[in-house]
This record gives structure tokens, sequence and C-alpha cells, in this order.
């Protein structure tokens, strides 16, 4: 049960129902509480809670010192007859109950001045002596607050991330790998090598553009341009391996020596195509 505030202006919540229905006689507990909080109120105190109030209404006629009189009639409520007390009753449809009336047994009960200490009593459990009601101008002034002193706190070390690594940078290390082999194409060129690298570098464009279709923003451009360096660089093999089938099949020494100078040319926009596109200053 919640405790109430000691106030020695004002009555507690037992004191309050004795008085009001030495005064009216009757009453239900709804208009009971709507005066005890509208009391309360008044004297710059916070009501207690409904389910509070409707508790102390139960240990009260639990204790004998009020009782239940009667309940309004359900006239006019479907499935009931006119005229029929319904105390207790609930009909459907979200039908309100009855209100239940009070009327005064015993003023002189000691549950309307502690009505939770004289259940806790009745029911055989410890009940806790009741505070000192000291008037305020008589308490001791409280001591002050002595200030808190804070504990510094160190400054947190940020954890130190690994820089993740590029999404182009298994790429442009079988780039490398290419170009390191273009040294050997240049000194000794042979068709094998040609188709093979032509299928490598095809190969890896398929590669990069499974992956540039998954890559959002900054990465999905960064694959872009990879897939162009290494399409251009496709297209550059196929006419490096055809100027060295021509050069393979001329008999004439001036048409032998143009495709080797178009082979050589094919090489040499192979390896630019290749190279990584140089950054801007800022």
């Amino acid at each position: 049960m919640e405790k109430m505030p000691l106030r020695l202006q004002v009555k507690g919540p037992g004191e309050f129902v004795r008085d009001l229905l030495q005064e009216v006689g009757t009453d239900y507990v709804q208009s009971m509480y709507k005066a005890y909080k509208l009391y309360l109120r008044q004297n710059g105190i916070r009501a207690p809670s409904r389910l509070y109030f409707g508790r102390l209404i139960y240990i009260l006629a639990d204790q004998g010192g009020i009782r239940f009189d009667h309940a309004d009639t359900a006239a006019g409520w479907r499935g009931m007859e006119p005229d029929v007390p319904a105390r207790g009753y609930r009909p459907g449809c979200g039908s309100p109950a009855p209100r239940h009336y009070y009327r005064l047994v015993n003023a002189q009960a000691a549950v309307f001045a502690r009505p939770d200490a004289e259940f806790r009593r009745s029911r055989g459990l410890e009940v806790p002596e009741p505070l000192p009601r000291v008037p305020p101008e008589e308490r001791p002034p409280a001591p002050p607050k002595a200030p808190r002193a804070r504990k510094p706190r160190a400054p947190k070390a940020k954890p130190v991330r690994a820089a993740a690594p590029s999404v182009t940078e298994a790429y442009e290390k079988a780039i490398q790998v290419i170009l390191g082999q273009l040294d050997q194409l240049e000194s000794a060129p042979t068709t094998e090598a040609l188709n093979a690298l032509g299928r490598q570098l095809l190969g890896l464009v398929d590669k990069v553009q499974v992956d540039a279709r998954r890559a959002k923003g900054e990465d999905k451009a960064a694959l872009g341009g990879v897939s162009a360096r290494l399409l251009r660089a496709a297209e550059y093999s196929g006419l490096a391996l055809g100027a060295l089938q021509t050069a393979m099949r001329e008999t004439l020494p001036m048409r032998r020596q143009a495709a080797e100078r178009s082979l050589s040319s094919a090489l040499g926009l192979l390896r630019e195509s290749l190279a990584p596109a140089p950054v801007p200053e800022e």
C-alpha cells in the first residue's frame, strides 16, 4: 500500500473518509476519491492513485469502520430487469459497474488513523512503529550537502583500425603480373602467348564487372575504371596477335617490317592502357 506523506495540516485518507461519511451519511467510492483528491490539491499535496483509494475502502470495510449500504439499480441495462440490485455485477459491452455506497459504522475505530497498520495487525503481520509527527517549525534544518568530487576521467585512446583493402587491389596486382609478361612478349612474341594473354584479360574483365554490379559509390566507379582499362588492353592484344600473324606470313622484307612495326606499336598501346590513370594534383 502506498505511503501517504506525513503532514500535520491535512487529514489522513482514513480520517477524511470518516469525517466525510459523518457529514453526508452515505457516499460511493469515486465520489469520495474525487473529494479527497480536491482536498489534497487545495493543500498543495499530490493525491494518491485511484487504485490506492479503492484498496483503502476495502480495508476500512474489512476492519469494521465502514459498511456497504446499497448499490445503484440496473434499470435500463440489457439482460437485467429494472429495480434489481446489481452489486458486483458488470454487464458486457463496456457498461460501467453500479455505484457502491458505504456508510459509517464505528467512528472510533483505530483503522481510520492507520489503515495499513491495522490491516497488517489483523492478518498477524509485523507492524512498524509510526514515525513521530514533528511540526515543520521544530524540525532541525537539513545539513548542507557536500559537493561531490568528480574523478578525472582519463582520455580514452581511440582504437587504430587497419585500413580496409581497396576493392581494386587484387586486380591491380593481376595487372602488374600481366605487365611483367609483356616484357617477355616484346622480346620474343609468340601466337600462343598472345592468345593466352587475351584470354587472361577477358577473364579479368568478367570478374571486375561482376564485382562492379554489387558495389556502390566510389567502389563502383573505381571498378568501372579498371574494367575499361582491361577492355582496351584486350583489344590491343587482338591487334598485336593479328600483326604477329601477318609478319609470320609475309615473305617480302618491307611488308614484314611494316607488320613488325604494327606489332610493336600494339604492344606499346597495350602497356599504356594497363597503366593506372594519373591522380590529379590538388
